[in-house]
């Protein structure tokens, strides 16, 4: 199966001294769409036939597909079950991992592989998914034969399946699928929208409620950002169709985490801020996976290492706190930049 390459564009403030920078390119393939039948789903979406785990349905990471075929083998004996054993096909997109941005980047382009038979399709998603704005109002610009609901906890059995194959892994990206997708949500906000709050072309998205990766000066850091005109916002106080709208004006974006999931919706050489946690211990590492977001998206990617609380963290987990004076003079110089 013939590959691409996909050339990753460095950090604007790349020094060459941090290793992660230093491969800048990764492999994209064809993604397989299964037509299948007679198969187990988990309520979490991991799919098995004959008891054993449909790979397609679940990333590629070897340690991780054990720990997804275990923990859905497990699932299947222990629930009850089901049916949708009818002629009508069902197209299966979600996974286990669920938030903003593993859904945005993850299981809409699954549905996307699709989009030409989607009428002809029901989609089939777990019953928790109905209170979710953010899935809710990203289904709006298609249209399905129909979309049912998996009660919860219960695993099904699927007579006609489709399953779109889930991008390998987090951090790669097929750029014409995101920037495709781009377009059919600006163009949906536009139409469906009459009231845009408008936070300027500076903008610093806070973490909210959140219980992890919470910048601990984080009230210090707004003062910092307001003297550069950045208004400070919790995206999620907002609709998904006006998160859309707002982000398409941004021209400095700031945040962690998926807090920069926002940046889908940003034009083209304007440029983003990734807040990392320090590498502190030996299973520790930075994560490409909003570098390489942001360069598939033809963003300008500026990062800056803070300080955890506990050096023991994950870059998952660990708060930080920020060094204000290095952070500002990363600020001007990001501020004073020419977009590559």
């Amino acid at each position: 199966m013939s590959g691409r390459t996909i050339i990753v564009d460095p950090p604007a403030n790349h020094n060459g001294l941090n290793y992660l920078y230093s491969i800048r390119s990764y492999d994209i393939y064809p993604l397989k769409v299964l037509y299948i039948n007679d198969i187990d789903v988990t309520y979490e979406g991991i799919c098995f036939k004959k008891s054993k785990i449909i790979k397609e349905s679940v990333q590629a990471y070897p340690d991780k597909i054990k720990i997804f075929e275990l923990e859905g083998t497990l699932q299947l004996r222990k629930r009850p079950v089901k049916y949708f054993v009818d002629k009508n096909r069902y197209l299966v997109i979600h996974h286990p991992w669920l938030n903003f941005y593993h859904w945005l980047t993850e299981a809409i382009p699954r549905l996307w592989l699709v989009k030409n038979v989607l009428d002809s399709l029901v989609l089939i998603l777990p019953e928790h998914f109905k209170n979710i704005e953010y899935v809710q109002a990203s289904l709006k610009p298609f249209r399905f034969k129909e979309v049912v609901y998996i009660p919860s906890g219960y695993n099904i059995k699927i007579r006609n399946a489709v399953i779109p194959q889930i991008k390998p892994l987090c951090s790669i990206y097929y750029p014409y699928q995101l920037l495709e997708l781009r377009n059919v949500y600006i163009d949906y906000a536009r139409r469906t929208e009459k009231e845009v709050p408008d936070f300027g072309e500076r903008v610093y998205i806070i973490r909210g409620n959140s219980l992890r990766r919470r910048i601990l000066n984080e009230k210090a850091l707004m003062e910092v950002l307001m003297k550069y005109e950045f208004h400070s916002i919790d995206a999620t106080a907002y609709s998904f169709y006006k998160q859309v709208l707002f982000s398409e004006n941004i021209k400095f974006l700031i945040s962690n985490g998926s807090g920069l999931t926002n940046m889908h919706f940003m034009k083209a050489n304007r440029t983003v801020m990734e807040l990392q946690k320090k590498i502190t211990n030996e299973n520790d590492f930075h994560d490409k996976v909003l570098w390489h977001l942001a360069s598939a998206l033809k963003l300008n990617y500026w990062y800056f290492v803070c300080t955890p609380k506990n050096k023991n963290a994950d870059m998952y987990t660990a708060d930080m706190k920020i060094d204000l004076r290095k952070f500002e003079n990363t600020l001007f110089k990001m501020l004073s930049s020419k977009p590559i």
